[in-house]
């Protein structure tokens, strides 16, 4: 039984599955066509509003909320309570795929939308012309900070958001008994990602083979003081003790990774560096 991980909106649950897509190719269209745009640095690149959402905490912000207010200001079918469950959904489930990088970017949409919907309805109500923040859009600068940062951060946001109305991501906490559970995807309203495993926290630590999921549907055996690394057998368990000896009381999730960031080169064309 796949799980939708919010309440779906009373005029989505009455869709047809060829509506669902349709719906589904919007938003992700509005999210990820790229256009022109001229980086602080005066070189033209190609931005979406996923990166421009991330971008908004940077120094030369403003840049990207004027990209923003001129790709989406004026389109009234972003800024509505369905679009801002639809990538609330997507983010979740994003996020159970190992796809980080664009459960991020679908929750900066989802913190955009709720904050736009709070201050009235209108981009504009955020950013004023020239892309500088209003009083209005601070809070969703606090919002972006703390659930974009890393994925850690990121499941936080998600998992104490009310809006999400499964406890999906359980498998995902690595403090909760159902960590590293494979548990069932919607697929994006019939939209399949990537499936990513869950490399950083089911390989062997030591040899960093993977378990064969798909064959035997078991997990490698975890360290039993710590819960938080597996390993393939008692040999390689016993090879890492060493390095593995100094993270394996600590109380943190410190070891997870962290989302992808931008090459070099993409910072220098956006004027970053």
């Amino acid at each position: 039984m796949s799980c939708h991980h919010v309440d779906r909106p009373a005029s989505v649950k009455r869709m047809s599955p060829q509506q669902l897509n349709a719906n589904a190719n919007k938003y992700m269209a509005i999210l990820t066509d790229q256009s022109p745009f001229v980086a602080p640095s005066g070189k033209t690149v190609s931005m979406n509003a996923a990166s421009a959402v991330h971008m908004l905490r940077a120094t030369s912000g403003a840049h990207f909320a004027r990209f923003l207010l001129a790709q989406l200001g004026d389109r009234a079918d972003v800024w509505t309570s369905d679009a801002q469950l639809f990538y609330l959904e997507i983010a979740v489930d994003a996020f159970l795929n190992h796809d980080f990088e664009f459960a991020s970017s679908c929750y900066g949409m989802y913190l955009l939308i709720a904050h736009v919907l709070w201050a009235g309805g209108r981009l504009a109500q955020l950013f004023g012309g020239d892309g500088a923040p209003t009083v209005a859009a601070l809070p969703l600068f606090g919002g972006l900070a703390a659930a974009l940062g890393d994925e850690r951060g990121l499941l936080a946001a998600l998992q104490g958001n009310p809006r999400v109305a499964c406890d999906c991501l359980n498998a995902e906490d690595p403090y909760h008994p159902h960590f590293g559970r494979v548990v069932p995807r919607n697929l994006l309203f019939d939209v399949e990602l990537e499936t990513r495993p869950r490399g950083y926290k089911l390989d062997c630590a030591r040899c960093r083979r993977s378990p064969d999921l798909a064959a035997d549907g078991k997990d490698f055996k975890k360290c039993s003081r710590c819960q938080r690394v597996r390993y393939c057998s008692v040999d390689c368990q016993k090879s890492d003790w060493k390095e593995h000896k100094p993270m394996c009381g600590l109380k943190t999730a410190d070891w997870w990774g962290r989302t992808p960031k931008m090459s070099k080169q993409q910072r220098l064309d956006m004027g970053l560096v």
